[in-house]
């Protein structure tokens, strides 16, 4: 019983459903990342290896496919490791630190964990971002854009 109950607290985040809208003001280096129709929000701790894996797989699909990154933490600049620091400067994620509000939005508990959206902030895909492949990532843009597609074509 108490699995099931954690579990569904786990995150408010629903497939197909508008996402809590983002209001970052805290950017990492001020680098703002640009729009895009699709993007992936990533919560991480900066010194979780995982996180670090799952972070750098993202951004090498994500700049495949063209779709933005960004990089939500709790943590404080000071305490953020470097690698977010050389990301944001490079202009390859936007990183909003400090943000335990943005994770309370989401109820998100747990990090790695990524949601990815299009450009009406609707949901796509979420959880674990160590289990998404590229070609997932690729299957969800694809199955998104012959969705608009239909819907537009019935119109």
């Amino acid at each position: 019983m108490a699995l099931c109950v954690a579990s569904a607290t786990a995150q408010n985040v629903a497939t197909q459903e508008r996402v809590p809208r983002l209001k970052l003001h805290k950017w990492l280096d001020g680098y703002t990342p640009a729009e895009s129709d699709y993007t992936y929000i990533g919560f991480i701790h900066s010194a979780s290896v995982p996180c670090v894996e799952s972070t750098m797989h993202i951004l090498s699909v994500a700049e495949q496919v063209g779709m933005r990154v960004i990089i939500i933490t709790k943590e404080s600049p000071q305490y953020l490791g470097e690698w977010l620091h050389s990301l944001s400067r490079q202009g390859r994620a936007g990183v909003h630190h400090s943000s335990a509000e943005v994770f309370a939005d989401y109820g998100i508990e747990y990090a790695p964990y990524g949601v990815i959206t299009d450009k009406r902030r609707r949901a796509l895909w979420f959880g674990n971002p160590n289990r998404l492949s590229r070609n997932q990532i690729v299957e969800l843009i694809d199955n998104n854009k012959k969705s608009i597609k239909r819907c537009r074509s019935q119109k």
